[in-house]
């Protein structure tokens, strides 16, 4: 294992026979009031809150067994991929936002570790339909700020930061508002040219990916008969989040195909790496088809 990976350590587990959607699934605590008033109007509840709606994503009762694996370790996966495949948070935020979607992906690599104990399966927890889609996209718009932020795309972030009439404060809208005052961050309004856009999407990339680390701890492990520090994610959507956290601090490093324009990892990669392996692969055999005919 590489360097880079050997900073945390984390295990999940993907059930063999998958993940099913429970379309009456009702999670415990919907079925009371928080102040002991007795029963709860479920509907009433879940009206000011989705995430008590159904469908909720549950383990297959015919489940054997729980494949494991490293969400941080690409040959670990089912089937195994090369090291230059996406990372598993960018495969998060493309997931398509449909109960399909969201199975696919768990199904696949286990689901978020976020779920509510059932009223209706004893002792069984599953995760809702808006628990999941409200994660993808929480996640989503940062990566697009991110990506635009690394391409020097002044053009996407002007459409996402206005700037006060005083120059005193500035708004980022995108997925959500932030907004941010000079008397708040004097140091750091001070270092910005007028109407730059980079400084404040940077800033806004730090809170809002900050407030998402809270389940993400140091902890010492033995590594060769010493006891080393690693960062540990409390589940699935903990781990999403630490790679997302690498990626920007530059702890890995991404370039887009020059086939499929999707990022490849090139961390530790020649300088003149442009292309994924599957890619490169896919390439040959067309032109060999073609030669052929």
């Amino acid at each position: 294992m590489d360097e880079i990976a050997n900073i945390w350590y984390f295990r999940w587990q993907v059930p063999d026979k998958g993940y099913t959607w429970d379309q009456d699934a009702v999670p415990l605590a919907y079925t009371t009031w928080p102040d002991d008033r007795g029963p709860a109007p479920l509907a009433f509840r879940a009206e000011f809150d989705p995430k008590g709606k159904a469908p909720f994503l549950v383990i297959k009762p015919d489940t054997e067994r729980l494949r494991i694996y490293d969400p941080f370790d690409k040959r670990t996966f089912s089937p195994p991929e090369k090291p230059d495949e996406q990372d598993l948070f960018l495969k998060f935020v493309h997931t398509d936002l449909s109960e399909t979607g969201i199975l696919q992906f768990a199904n696949k690599y286990g689901w978020l570790g976020i779920g509510d104990t059932l009223a209706n399966r004893p002792l069984e927890h599953g995760e809702g339909f808006n628990v999941w889609k409200n994660a993808i996209m929480q996640m989503q718009p940062l990566v697009d700020v991110w990506r635009w932020i690394g391409q020097r795309d002044e053009r996407e972030l002007e459409k996402i930061v206005q700037w006060s009439d005083d120059r005193k404060g500035v708004k980022i809208e995108h997925g959500g508002i932030v907004a941010i005052r000079e008397e708040a961050y004097p140091g750091t309004f001070a270092t910005w040219p007028p109407g730059d856009v980079y400084g404040p999407a940077k800033l806004f990339l730090l809170l809002s990916v900050n407030k998402q680390l809270k389940g993400v701890s140091p902890a010492l492990l033995f590594e060769r008969g010493k006891l080393s520090e690693f960062w540990r994610p409390d589940n699935l959507l903990s781990a999403l989040w630490l790679q997302f956290f690498n990626a920007i601090t530059g702890k890995k490093q991404y370039r887009a195909c020059a086939i499929c324009h999707k990022l490849m990892d090139v961390t530790g990669a020649r300088p003149d790496k442009i292309v994924h392996v599957r890619c490169r692969e896919r390439e040959k055999k067309r032109k060999r088809k073609e030669g052929k005919s």
